[in-house]
């Protein structure tokens, strides 16, 4: 899985690509509340390539499990 520098390094751009995602949300809300559609639209696209980004670097560091996706079916 590799040493812990490695994983330190991996968990590091996790976190920060859940900050980058928690300031897209509320641009999203802000556009939303706005009625901006088109911008609601592209950040909603930005997290979700960031999303699957994060999804990559939690399981290369151990992840397996997201909470934000509910429980199993």
């Amino acid at each position: 899985m590799g040493d812990p520098p490695v994983k330190a390094g991996l968990f590091r751009r996790w976190v920060e690509n859940v900050g980058e995602r928690a300031s897209l949300m509320q641009r999203m809300s802000a556009a939303w509340a706005n009625r901006n559609g088109a911008l609601e639209s592209q950040t909603d696209s930005q997290i979700m390539s960031l999303k699957a980004e994060a999804n990559r670097l939690g399981q290369r560091f151990g992840l397996r499990i997201c909470t934000s996706n509910g429980p199993p079916r």
